[in-house]
């Protein structure tokens, strides 16, 4: 099981991106390593992302980790 986190930011009049209350974060819990690159990649080409990270569960009480 893997995550991908994101956070996207709308900029403002000015074109400035770094003001907290213009950003986004998302995840998605996804099954598989392939998947979460695919899903990565997609996002990284997008519009506004701040920034993207893939994460490996080590340990939930919602999804199987890693140990």
């Amino acid at each position: 099981m893997y995550i991908v986190a994101a956070t996207h930011c709308e900029p403002d009049q000015n074109g400035d991106t770094i003001q907290p209350r213009q950003m986004r974060d998302d995840w998605w819990a996804i099954e598989s390593y392939k998947e979460a690159e695919a899903f990565y990649s997609y996002l990284i080409e997008g519009p506004n992302l701040y920034s993207a990270s893939i994460c490996a569960v080590i340990k939930s009480t919602d999804y199987e980790g890693v140990e």
